[in-house]
């Protein structure tokens, strides 16, 4: 009986240490696109910006971002801070939508 205990407890752990291996799939990358735009709305409560784009016909287009804590800023050579970003500041956004939340900015950088 306590070696029956011992053979399930073997299994049940082992189980258990394996489930995050499969769960995780390291050959999916997130890909990262970029875009060019005027801020034209920002949210630092919830930490979303909106950034207008012109293509090249003259149309425009607002695409929302949501800021994360592994989101880079930068103005020039300099690190900044989320509230350090301005209302029609012109900014490059690299971003990623591997997110359910919306598309996750990468990297913002804020032209001088």
């Amino acid at each position: 009986m306590l070696t029956k205990g011992i053979i399930i407890l073997i299994l049940f752990s082992g189980m258990a240490l394996s489930t995050p291996g499969y769960c995780q799939n390291p050959a999916q990358k997130e890909k990262i696109n970029r875009v060019t735009g005027i801020i034209s709305n920002i949210d630092w409560v919830a930490g979303k910006f909106t950034v207008r784009t012109i293509n090249e016909s003259g149309n425009s287009d607002e695409i929302t971002f949501i800021i994360s804590g592994d989101t880079q800023m930068t103005k020039g050579t300099s690190s900044i801070g989320f509230a350090d970003i301005n209302l029609t500041d012109s900014v490059t956004v690299e971003y990623s939508s591997g997110s359910f939340a919306g598309l996750k900015a990468m990297h913002i950088t804020v032209k001088e």
